[in-house]
């Protein structure tokens, strides 16, 4: 059975999604960031923010390829 290209319900599930799971991520990088221009720096904080940024940024490149696909496929 062939498979159905992907609907506009593929596209809005995927971005609220990535929504809901960067936020909390960027939201807690511009804390740490607010906190490390402000002067106060901590190193576990700041080890913790970058490592969110990358794992968002992974998440953001998944994200892009997958609008990709959908695109492809229609």
């Amino acid at each position: 059975m062939a498979e159905r290209p992907a609907g506009n319900g593929s596209l809005i599930t995927g971005l609220v999604l990535f929504f809901v799971v960067g936020t909390p991520m960027i939201a807690y990088v511009w804390h740490v960031l607010s906190d490390v221009l402000s002067g106060h720096v901590e190193i576990i904080p700041v080890t913790a923010a970058i490592a969110l940024l990358l794992v968002f940024l992974v998440l953001l490149r998944f994200l892009l390829r997958f609008i990709e696909r959908m695109g492809r496929a229609s």
